[in-house]
């Protein structure tokens, strides 16, 4: 029997947890595409697609979003040391941002992580 190959985004790939998501991803044979603030050539190399975006200021690319079908949402800024617009924007706009742009493509799941307070 063919095993499904799920299309799925990770914001934040390269961070701690977004890393994670993405090796568990791709061990299981999923089409995988990160959006961060750089670019990961390491990433790159093991068959991700990468998308250079601070979603703190700008919309995520539709090219990112197109086809799908689940998100896992780990970008943020985190720590208790910094500016509180800073939280702000990077946590809460952030993922406006994303939420906003992936209603339009349908995205058929996300997977939104809790942000601690601050």
């Amino acid at each position: 029997m063919l095993k499904h190959m799920t299309h799925t985004l990770v914001t934040g790939g390269n961070g701690f947890l977004g890393r994670a998501i993405v090796e568990q991803l791709l061990a299981r044979g999923d089409t995988v595409r990160v959006i961060g603030r750089n670019e990961y050539p390491e990433l790159a190399a093991l068959g991700v697609t990468c998308f250079v975006c601070d979603l703190s200021t700008t919309a995520p690319p539709s090219a990112a979003l197109r086809g799908v079908e689940v998100i896992h949402h780990t970008a943020a800024k985190a720590g208790v040391w910094g500016k509180g617009d800073d939280f702000y924007q990077n946590n809460v706009t952030a993922t406006q941002r994303l939420m906003r742009a992936q209603s339009a493509p349908r995205c058929q799941n996300s997977f939104l992580l809790p942000r601690p307070r601050w």
